[in-house]
């Protein structure tokens, strides 16, 4: 008698324990198939970028700007970024990125019978918080800091480069959005944007038959690039 009332009483119970280990609020338990909820990100974009602001406030004798606006020398990128990550969490995300954007140099600094060309760099690290990491699709928002150097060389046909710029400085803040899509349990895509302000600190020149000089800027200006692009991550 004792052993089928407590076989009534565990029946009778299963429901209820159940109902007690189940929360509707919580996201499905994830399955063999699909990445953990902690581990490394692999991700890649690709973007167009537009500059704004200066280069740098100095001035020289004549009170002539020693450098062009940056939207004046550089028309356009267009970046190639790199980045390695981890999620500690489903919703947070940290990583170290790198950026190799070739760019459109303007006619205007580059005199007839020269041709130019340039190129952007930037490496740093960022942290994204996703909004909705267990839907199909997951808005984020991330920010970031890290290094740019610019570069601009100019070519004269037959005797190579004859002059090449550089100006490097700091980038914070790094400010971005976006929406993954996910394609899969391990991959997903969509548009981002991102804006970052930054400030050149250091310049270095080079001209065959004049030779090297390099420097602090001491005037210094902010300077700005929009980006909006492609991205695409595998979770590992």
């Amino acid at each position: 008698m004792r052993n089928r009332l407590l076989a009534l009483f565990v029946v009778a119970a299963l429901p209820a324990l159940a109902a007690g280990q189940y929360d509707p609020r919580r996201p499905p338990p994830r399955t063999p198939a699909g990445p953990r909820e902690q581990g490394l990100t692999l991700s890649a974009r690709l973007a167009y970028g537009a500059p704004s602001g200066d280069i740098s406030d100095e001035v020289d004798a004549t009170g002539a700007p020693l450098y062009p606006k940056l939207d004046d020398l550089v028309r356009h990128k267009v970046p190639i970024w790199l980045e390695l990550g981890y999620r500690f969490n489903p919703a947070v995300w940290g990583g170290i990125y790198l950026e190799l954007a070739p760019a459109s140099i303007s006619k205007d600094f580059c005199v007839p019978g020269r041709s130019c060309d340039g190129s952007d760099i930037r490496f740093g690290f960022d942290v994204q918080f996703h909004l909705q990491p267990y839907q199909i699709v997951d808005p984020w928002v991330g920010f970031g800091m890290g290094l740019e150097v610019l570069n601009a060389e100019a070519y004269e046909p037959g005797t190579g480069t004859i002059a090449e710029f550089s100006w490097a400085g700091f980038e914070f803040p790094m400010l971005e959005a976006g929406l993954d899509l996910a394609l899969s349990p391990y991959l997903t895509m969509g548009p981002f944007v991102s804006w970052s302000a930054g400030q050149y600190t250091s310049y270095d020149v080079s001209v065959p038959g004049w030779g090297d000089e390099s420097g602090r800027i001491h005037d210094r200006s902010f300077h700005s690039w929009f980006q909006i692009g492609v991205k695409g991550t595998l979770k590992l």
